[in-house]
């Protein structure tokens, strides 16, 4: 029944989004754990919306928003509507966590040399730690970006520094390293990939993932991805099924069919 309700959810906003001419290019960070250099195109709303499907253990329906502030700046918030987790006695359903964050482009790319950004976001505790699905603390996140170009071939690097807990204590420190690379195999259909490591030495974790997957856009503004997350050890979660897509609704004056 929830992976009905995912999917049914994800057609609805897909819809939706016929509503909006868009306007710009999206600029899609999803599904991987690493964002790009890319940013929301100046003046205009985004909507990234997906699902994330680990059978038997966790569902989880990832949705952001994003408003490009300048040439090389976004806000963006990000919260799930819906979440499930399986777990020991009653099974864990609610809503996630709300992240608040921006990512600044500073230096644009050249010849030869990457594009580079920073992203600064928070997590506040909104969904229910009875659930399983909240810490009840405040998250702390500082990421740096690179993304170079090699031919079509768009590569990015991306470590992010959590501090996790503030308010209670000294926060643990998570250390996340991705490397990324997207490929268009032509003018609609690409393809993406992602290695990724989540080390967290207070609590002895070490978790390692691979996430493939393809991105199919029907128009500049409108592109669906499809792809997978494989835990590549014992601590990784084993498995899940992504799909979503990323549409750019344009300028708030164009919304509706206005001028």
């Amino acid at each position: 029944m929830l992976r009905i309700l995912v999917v049914v959810a994800a057609a609805v906003l897909s819809g939706c989004a016929g509503f909006f001419p868009q306007s710009a290019q999206v600029t899609p960070q999803r599904p991987t754990f690493s964002s790009n250099t890319a940013t929301t195109a100046e003046g205009t709303l985004e909507l990234e919306a997906g699902g994330a499907i680990d059978p038997g253990d966790s569902i989880d329906t990832p949705l952001v928003a994003k408003w490009g502030t300048g040439p090389g700046t976004e806000l963006f918030a990000g919260w799930s509507p819906l979440q499930y987790l399986e777990r020991p006695g009653p099974d864990g359903l609610g809503v996630s966590d709300l992240v608040l964050g921006t990512r600044h482009r500073f230096i644009e790319a050249g010849d030869g040399t990457p594009s580079m950004a920073v992203q600064l976001a928070t997590k506040l505790p909104s969904g229910d730690s009875s659930e399983g699905l909240s810490t009840d603390q405040i998250d702390f996140n500082l990421a740096a970006i690179l993304t170079q170009t090699f031919g079509s071939l768009e590569a990015t690097v991306y470590y992010n520094a959590g501090f996790l807990g503030q308010g209670v204590g000294d926060p643990n420190l998570q250390h996340t390293l991705a490397l990324a690379a997207g490929l268009p195999i032509n003018d609609r259909i690409g393809v993406f990939g992602e290695l990724t490591g989540i080390i967290e030495h207070e609590r002895s974790l070490e978790e390692y993932y691979f996430i493939g997957g393809a991105t199919y856009s029907s128009e500049p503004g409108v592109m669906f991805d499809l792809g997978a997350r494989i835990g590549l050890n014992d601590d990784a979660a084993d498995f899940a099924l992504l799909f979503g897509f990323t549409t750019n609704f344009g300028p708030a004056s164009s919304w509706g069919g206005g001028e």
